[in-house]
């Protein structure tokens, strides 16, 4: 995965496995949310891609919000915790839920650390 973002790395899920968020950019500054790599507590792995086909994202900011980690996107801010708990319930083959219904539209960092 070269060229690849790291958005927030090492989420322990509910499942006790680490979880890597990345992002793919492009020569026009813009970019593609791509995937999660999956790793056991062993050093083993799996992998899985959530791709998001034809959606685009410009000025990712990866914040940390107290235990809860967020990728705060200009227009959709995703929920991390929630991603490893469908990838857990998915079994590392995310296919059956749509990972686009999980985005919300984001706020300010300063409007998310307030709440």
């Amino acid at each position: 995965m070269e060229g690849d973002y790291v958005l927030s790395d090492g989420l322990r899920g509910p499942d006790g496995k680490l979880y890597q968020l990345r992002f793919r950019g492009n020569v026009l500054g813009a970019g593609q949310l791509i995937g999660v790599i999956a790793r056991d507590g062993l050093g083993g792995g799996g992998y899985v891609e959530i791709s998001r086909p034809k959606v685009h994202f410009h000025a990712i900011a990866p914040v940390l919000h107290g235990l809860r980690k967020w990728a705060y996107l200009t227009n959709y801010s995703v929920d991390l915790l929630t991603v490893c708990e469908y990838i857990d319930e998915a079994g590392l083959g995310f296919g059956a839920r749509d990972f686009g219904a999980h985005a919300v539209e984001s706020t300010s960092v300063e409007q998310r650390r307030s709440a």
